[in-house]
C-alpha cells in the first residue's frame, strides 16, 4: 500500500502541483499508512501539508481542519513531541465540541488524544479522568461490546498502570480482551496489543510465569502477521516479553528479545529516538535485576544521553535513567558518591518540574519526587549518611501513602528501605516495626505467596538479630517456601535467603542442617555471577565451615578457602572483614580433627551484621552491602 500511494502521490504532484487539493487525498492516505507502519515523522509531514491545505480552504473551525488536527496530535505525541502534540489535541478538541458536539465519539477520540499527550508528559491522573469520561462516552454511543469500547479501557488501563493502581489496570485491560473476543475481532491488531499488556502486568505480578510468557508470545505473533515482523508494536511485544523472560532466569533468551527490538526500533525511527532510549533503559533494568550492573551501565548512559537530546536535560525521563544509574552502581558498589550525585540530579529534576506544587512544566509530579526521594535514601545510606538518609526516606513513604493510599505495594517498598536504615542505624525496634507493617500490607495487595513477601520476611529475619534465633528461622522458612514455589527460583536475592537460613541454623548450633542451605546458595550464585564472583566466594567459606565441623581442615577444605580468600582479596581488599575471616578459617590450624571441635565451640561472626533490603553488589562494597558471611575462628567471646 504504501509504494502504491507513494507512486500516486508523485505523479499528482508532477500534474497539479505539491499543494493542490487534489492531492491532498492520496497524502492523507499515505500519512495514514505511514502511521500504522511506525513512521510518525513522515505521516506528521504529510498531515501539517494537509492541514495548511485546508485551513486556507475552509477556515480553522470546520470539522475536515479538526479531523487533520487529531492525526497530527497523535503522530506527535507518537513521536515523543508531547508539548506539541497536546496543543494541537487541545485545538482539536475545541473544533470537534463545536462541529460535533460533546456527546460524539469523534469528540471522545480527541479527548483520547489529549489524555495521552499528559500521560506521556507526566500528568497521568489528569490522563485517568480524560480517558474515564472518554469511556463513558464511547459505552453511551457504541454500546459496551464494541472494539472501540475495548480500546478506552486499554487506554484507561495504561492510565491506572501509571498510577500504580495495578489491580485495576490488569481488570481493565482483562475487560478489553473480553470485549474483543465477544465481538469476534481477534484480527483486530488493537486486540494483539490488548493481549501483550496483559501478559505483562501478569508477568510482572508472577515473576514470569510461563502462562503469561506464552500469552506475550501469542501477541507478538499475532502482530507479526497483522503488521509486518518490523513494526514498532512488535518491537513493544518483545520488550516486554524480554522482561519476563528476564524475571523467569532466562537471561540469555531475554537480552535477544530485548536487541530484536532494538534493532526493531532504530529501523523503524532513528538511532537516537525517544523509543530506542526506552529499549535501552529496559535492557538496563533487566540487566541489574539479574546481577549485572555493570553491563547495563552502558545502556544507561547511551539511554541519558538521547533523553537530554530529544527531551530536554530537565526532563522527566532523564531524571528516571539518572535514578536507574545510581542503582546500578550501588548494586555493583564501584562508587556510592557518584550515585549519590545521579540521585540527587534527578530529585532536583522532579522537583523543578512539578512535585504537586505545579512546577514548571504545569504537571504533577509527587509520584517521581517520592521515587527520587526513595533513591537518595538508599544512596546516602551507602555513602555512609545514615542521619540524611532517614528523612528522605519517611517523605517519600508519606508522599505515597498520601498519593496511592496507605495499602498500596509502593508504600510497603518505601517502608522496607526505611527499616533497613532503622535497622543499620541501630533503631531494631524502629526498623522491625517497618518491617512488619510492610509485611502486612504486601500480603494484603500481593498475597502470601508474592516474592515481595519473601524478601520482606528475609529482610525482617535479618534484623531480629541472633537473640531471636527460632522466630527467624521460621520467617527464613516461609520465605524459603514462597521463593521455591515461585516461577524464578534461581534468582540471587533468593540464593540470599538460603545463605541466611544457613547462617542462622550455625548459629542455632545445627552446623549439619546449616550445610544444605549453603550449598543452595552457592550453587544459585554460581549459575548467577560465575563461580569467581565474591557473592559465590563469600558463601564457599561458610560452607567451608560447615565441612570443617565433618572432616576438619583437610587439604580439600583448604584449597576451596584458598580460592575464596583470593576472589575475596581481589574484590574487596585485604582488609575486609570477609577477606580476613577467610584468611582466618584457612590458617587456623594444621590439618586435623581438632579444627572441628574448635570450630563446633566458636561462635558466629557475620561480617557486616544483618543488614537488610540491600542486593548484594559486585565489586568493593561497604560490609553492610554483603552477604553475611561466618568466621568458623573467631571465639564466641
Amino acid at each position: 500500500a504504501r509504494c502504491l500511494l507513494e507512486r500516486a502521490l508523485a505523479l499528482q504532484e508532477s500534474v497539479h502541483g505539491e499543494h493542490a487539493l487534489v492531492n491532498i487525498s492520496t497524502a492523507e492516505s499515505l500519512a495514514e499508512v505511514l502511521f500504522a507502519l511506525g513512521a510518525y515523522s513522515k505521516a506528521a509531514a504529510l498531515w501539517e501539508r494537509s492541514l495548511q491545505v485546508k485551513e486556507g480552504m475552509y477556515g480553522s473551525q470546520h470539522a475536515e481542519v479538526g479531523e487533520v488536527l487529531h492525526r497530527l496530535a497523535a503522530a506527535r505525541v507518537a513521536e515523543g513531541r508531547c508539548r506539541e502534540g497536546a496543543e494541537l489535541a487541545r485545538r482539536t478538541v475545541v473544533v470537534r465540541a463545536a462541529s460535533h458536539g460533546l456527546e460524539h465519539p469523534a469528540y471522545a477520540a480527541a479527548q483520547g488524544v489529549l489524555a495521552n499527550a499528559f500521560g506521556r508528559s507526566g500528568n497521568h491522573a489528569e490522563k485517568r479522568d480524560i480517558l474515564l469520561e472518554a469511556l463513558r462516552l464511547k459505552e453511551r454511543q457504541l454500546g459496551v461490546d464494541h472494539p472501540e469500547v475495548a480500546v478506552s479501557h486499554m487506554n484507561l488501563a495504561n492510565a491506572l498502570g501509571s498510577l500504580g493502581r495495578n489491580l485495576e489496570q490488569r481488570e481493565k485491560l482483562e475487560k478489553a480482551v473480553e470485549i474483543f473476543e465477544r465481538c469476534g475481532a481477534q484480527e483486530d491488531p488493537r486486540y494483539a496489543i490488548a493481549l501483550s499488556s496483559l501478559g505483562a502486568a501478569r508477568a510482572s505480578d508472577s515473576g514470569g510465569a510461563p502462562q503469561d510468557v506464552a500469552s506475550l508470545k501469542r501477541a507478538m505473533a499475532l502482530q507479526e502477521h497483522a503488521c509486518g515482523p518490523e513494526h514498532p508494536a512488535v518491537a513493544r511485544t518483545l520488550s516486554r516479553l524480554a522482561t519476563a523472560l528476564v524475571a523467569q532466569g532466562n537471561l540469555q533468551e531475554g537480552l535477544e528479545s530485548f536487541e530484536r527490538a532494538l534493532a526493531i526500533k532504530r529501523g523503524a525511527f532513528r538511532n537516537e529516538h525517544v523509543e530506542v532510549a526506552v529499549t535501552l533503559r529496559g535492557m538496563a533494568e533487566c540487566l541489574c535485576s539479574a546481577g549485572c550492573p555493570s553491563k547495563a551501565r552502558q545502556f544507561l548512559e547511551d539511554a541519558v544521553t538521547i533523553f537530554e537530546k530529544e527531551l530536554g536535560s530537565d526532563s522527566v525521563e532523564v531524571a528516571e535513567v539518572l535514578q536507574n544509574l545510581a542503582a546500578s552502581l550501588l548494586h555493583s558498589g564501584e562508587n556510592p558518591q557518584l550515585a549519590l550525585e545521579h540521585a540527587e540530579r534527578a530529585l532536583l529534576i522532579v522537583e523543578q518540574l512539578g512535585g504537586g506544587m505545579g512546577g514548571a512544566s504545569g504537571c504533577d509530579r509527587s509520584l517521581e519526587v517520592a521515587s527520587a526521594l526513595a533513591t537518595q535514601g538508599v544512596c546516602l545510606a551507602a555513602a555512609g549518611q545514615t542521619l540524611a538518609a532517614v528523612p528522605a526516606l519517611e517523605r517519600a513513604a508519606l508522599c505515597r501513602e498520601r498519593l496511592l493510599g496507605a495499602d498500596h505495594p509502593d508504600v510497603a517498598a518505601a517502608l522496607v528501605a526505611l527499616a533497613g536504615v532503622y535497622t543499620a542505624s541501630g533503631q531494631e525496634m524502629k526498623g522491625e516495626a517497618h518491617f512488619r507493617r510492610a509485611l502486612d500490607i504486601q500480603e494484603r495487595s500481593l498475597g502470601s505467596k508474592s516474592v515481595e513477601v519473601a524478601g520482606t520476611l528475609a529482610a525482617l529475619a535479618s534484623a531480629l538479630g541472633s537473640g531471636r534465633l527460632k522466630e527467624r528461622k521460621e520467617l527464613l522458612d516461609r520465605a524459603v517456601k514462597i521463593r521455591w514455589e515461585s516461577p524464578c527460583v534461581h534468582r540471587a536475592d533468593f540464593a540470599r535467603v538460603w545463605n541466611e537460613l544457613g547462617c542462622t541454623l550455625w548459629e542455632m548450633g545445627q552446623r549439619s542442617e546449616a550445610k544444605q542451605p549453603f550449598e543452595e546458595a552457592l550453587c544459585l550464585y554460581v549459575k548467577e555471577f560465575g563461580p569467581k564472583s565474591a557473592e559465590a566466594a563469600v558463601v564457599k567459606v561458610n560452607f567451608a565451615c560447615c565441612r570443617i565441623c565433618d572432616e576438619g581442615l583437610s587439604k580439600d577444605v583448604r584449597k576451596y578457602l584458598a580460592e575464596a580468600t583470593e576472589v575475596l582479596e581481589d574484590t574487596h581488599g585485604d582488609k575486609h572483614p570477609h577477606a580476613a575471616a577467610a584468611r582466618r578459617n584457612l590458617g587456623s590450624a594444621p590439618q586435623s580433627s581438632g579444627t572441628a571441635g574448635l570450630a563446633s565451640t566458636g561462635g558466629v561472626a557475620i561480617a557486616g551484621g544483618h543488614n537488610v533490603g540491600v542486593r548484594p553488589g559486585r565489586g568493593k562494597r561497604q560490609a553492610a552491602d554483603i552477604v553475611p558471611m561466618l568466621d568458623a575462628m573467631q571465639d564466641s567471646h
